[in-house]
Parts: C-alpha cells; structure tokens; sequence
C-alpha cells in the first residue's frame, strides 16, 4: 500500500494527481494521494489545488501558514496511512505508464528507493538556459548506475519511496526554512542512521525550469543556507569544502573581492540565452566567499 505525498507552494498539480490517479486506479495495491499547499500566494493555485479535494483516493490539506518545504513534507508523513511514502515535487511527471508501479515492485527491497530526475530534449526557451544547461548536465552524471556508487550524497527528495518508520527516525530538519540543501542533510542522516538505500531509475520530468534570473537567485539564496548551516554541512557539502580551501590559503578576502569585481560580468554571461557551467561554479564559490567575509 503507497501513500503518495505531494508538498506545493504556487503550483498547480492537478495534471501530475490525475496522471497518478489513472494508474493507481488499475493497481492490485491500495494507493493514497495526499496534497498539502503551503499556503500558496496565488489565488489560481490555491483554488485549482482544494478542487482536488474531490478526486477519488485524493486527500487535499490547505494550509494557512506558510511552513517550509522541510515542515510540509513532515506534515504529510504525520497524516499519511500507508507504510510507504513516495514524496514527489509537485512540478514533475511521470515518464513512464507505471510510475506508482515501479515502486510497488520494489518496496521492501531497501528502506530508502530514490527515482530520477529528468528534463526536456530541448531547452524551452533562451531564457530558461542557465537551470536546463545545469541540470541537463547533471542527469549525465547522474545516472541510477552512479547514484549507487555513492548512494546517500546522492540523494534527492525530488522523487523518492521511504518506508514509515525508517522517515520517523530521520525526518526533515524544520529549521530549513529557505531554499537549498535539506537533501544533503537529509541524505547524510540517512547514513548515520545506517537506513538502507537504492537508487533506481524510475523518472520524473521537471516540469518546471525557471528562468535564468529565477535560478541565479536560488542560488545566492541556496549560499545563504550554507552560511546558515555551515555547522551541520561543512563535511558534506562540495563547496564548502572549496570554500574552506580557500580560507586555509588565506584568500577568503581575495575571493570576497574578486567576486565583488567580477560579479557583473559573471551575471552577464549567466544570464544568457549561453551560460558557461564553469562560469556559475566561480560565481557560486565566489559568492559564498563574500557572504563569509561579511562574519
């Protein structure tokens, strides 16, 4: 039995609960759809989102203060039936006819059963360039074969089965507030917990890539969790580790002020119908440098 869990915020998901609607409908096991909205801003969404309330199998929770990702997803498990939770994006698709099945059929297999992600053939539009060029390149090298040669860093909530009480002894940290990173922690705990993990490939498309300007503010913001969360994510996380390099050469301030004489330049090229993926792993590092050098 599968309880399906779909956090939103700002996003109508009506076209991903009745795609799984559909299959679950001709399944030999019991599925549940559960829709929490985190009290999106958008009166479309929130009205397209509790009519949902009336689709069979379909549970829908409307929420009047705003929570976080991290306490949505929460939420959800706390109110779910079933032994097994999928927790899905609500701005992916399901590839494949049997998504819900593909799962099924792995249950029990590993506590933890990670899909993947995948985006379109074509980029959607110029403007859209800076997020389909990151990811696209990230779905090479990502592939379920590499995911489980490194199986908790590789970890991703985006599309993922987890057994009940194998979530109840981790959860998602509620102090992540902001976008970036609970994956990593979440991932890391997984393994300290010693919660068994497989990664399959069972896609999902991303439906919704942002544009450039959208994507290169959720990276300034994503460098402000790690500041945040420098602490709890130094060993984990790829560019802290460049940033505490960094430090220990004593070019913190070096890199603080490059990034401040390179930034317009950097935000130029990656603004672009062409962005170099070179070009944004310097402004990251050289960004979380100069949030760093304000301490």
């Amino acid at each position: 039995m599968l309880s399906v869990l779909i956090p939103t915020f700002n996003y109508d998901c009506t076209q991903l609960v009745n795609r799984l609607v559909e299959e679950a409908e001709g399944m030999s096991v019991e599925v549940e759809i559960l829709v929490a909205d985190d009290c999106s801003t958008l009166h479309r969404v929130r009205q397209a989102i509790a009519l949902l309330d009336s689709v069979k199998g379909c549970r829908v929770f409307m929420r009047t203060q705003n929570g976080g990702r991290a306490q949505t997803r929460n939420f959800l498990a706390s109110q779910a039936r079933f032994n097994h939770l999928i927790f899905l994006d609500a701005d992916g698709m399901p590839v494949n006819k049997r998504f819900l099945a593909a799962y099924a059929d792995v249950a029990g297999k590993a506590d933890v059963v990670c899909g993947s992600i995948v985006h379109p053939e074509k980029c959607p539009s110029p403007c859209k360039s800076l997020r389909y060029k990151y990811e696209k390149e990230a779905e090479r090298r990502f592939t379920a074969e590499k995911r489980n040669q490194n199986p908790y860093a590789s970890f991703r909530s985006f599309n993922f089965m987890i057994a009940k009480d194998a979530f109840n002894q981790v959860r998602f940290d509620e102090c992540f507030k902001d976008y970036g990173y609970e994956d990593l922690l979440f991932g890391r705990q997984l393994k300290e917990k010693g919660i068994s993990i497989l990664h399959i490939e069972n896609p999902m498309l991303n439906m919704d890539i942002e544009d450039n300007d959208v994507f290169l503010n959720k990276i300034r913001e994503s460098n402000l969790t790690l500041k945040k969360f420098y602490s709890k994510l130094q060993e984990d996380s790829s560019l802290l580790l460049a940033y505490r390099w960094i430090r220990r050469l004593g070019m913190r301030r070096i890199a603080a002020w490059l990034f401040m004489h390179c930034k317009k330049g950097l935000e130029s090229n990656l603004l672009s119908s062409n962005p170099s993926l070179n070009g944004l792993k310097a402004y990251k590092l050289l960004h979380l440098s100069s949030l760093m050098n304000e301490e």
